[in-house]
């Protein structure tokens, strides 16, 4: 009769047991063994050695990788919860947040699952969990921007026109030119307006990336604006069809600001 093989225990994660394997796994992604959203082979060599190493459980390599998965959407929902609010409260003694019972509430409300942070140490997501997954969500969000470009509302259509057609932007006047940059940065705005569509999301880093958007778009704005006034839109120099002294005399006659920037001397003087 053929020998039963040994059942895997199931793999009970402790406050204490969580800790080592996060400061562990911290560590080899230090050292370089991490690859793509994993670490490589070498790093769970690694961690898994030295884990059964000082706790001698016999858990196998699956039990740690299936550990690490369930910690990224951990990762994602504190930061969710810690920067997609301001004026939250963080007690920097106990590595809690500081929040009302009402808000808390209310937020266990919007997500049964926000529960885990409430009253909880979270030096671990604040130490180590960016090093561990920082690069993964952001990566995520860059994605998610470019899958969503199609859903971005276009609907400014008449604003912008082919090559060689009239625009409904007029610049008029020189003084009024710079009416064109609050038109021109409100018509760039629906292109920051990027609809999200995966499961979880980063608030805080898609509020710096409209941000950073936007001080781009007021930033290249001001440019098209300075080169139109400079090289294109060139205000005309007053010149006059008289000479000599019908000149002299039209000057004189004229306007005080401009006797004085023709001749440096108020008409007075005359």
């Amino acid at each position: 009769m053929a020998a039963t093989p040994p059942v895997t225990p199931n793999a009970k994660w402790t406050d204490e047991l969580h800790k080592l394997f996060v400061e562990l796994c911290a560590g080899e992604v230090i050292k370089g063994n991490k690859v793509g959203t994993t670490l490589n082979k070498e790093g769970w060599v690694a961690v898994h050695t030295e884990f059964v190493r000082q706790k001698n459980v016999p858990w196998t390599m699956r039990q740690f990788k299936n550990h690490w998965e369930a910690m990224k959407p951990d990762y994602q929902l504190f930061k969710k919860l810690k920067f997609g609010e301001s004026g939250l409260g963080w007690n920097e003694n106990t590595k809690t947040i500081e929040a009302s019972p009402v808000w808390w509430l209310h937020k266990t409300q919007e997500n049964p699952k926000y529960v885990k942070f409430r009253d909880k140490d979270l030096s671990l997501y604040m130490q180590y969990y960016d090093t561990l997954f920082g690069d993964i969500v952001a990566t995520g969000q860059r994605a998610k921007a470019a899958n969503t470009y199609s859903a971005v509302n276009l609907e400014v259509g008449e604003e912008f026109t082919e090559v060689g057609q009239s625009s409904n932007y007029n610049f008029g006047d020189s003084s009024n030119t710079y009416n064109y940059i609050d038109q021109s940065v409100n018509a760039f705005n629906p292109f920051a307006k990027v609809s999200y569509t995966l499961e979880e999301e980063n608030e805080e880093e898609s509020a710096e990336n409209l941000f950073d958007w936007q001080v781009v778009c007021t930033a290249a704005t001001y440019t098209l604006v300075y080169y139109y006034d400079t090289f294109v839109h060139k205000e005309p120099c007053r010149t006059s069809i008289r000479t000599g002294s019908r000149l002299i005399r039209e000057i004189l006659e004229g306007n005080d600001s401009r006797c004085y920037q023709d001749f440096r001397m108020n008409k007075v003087a005359f």
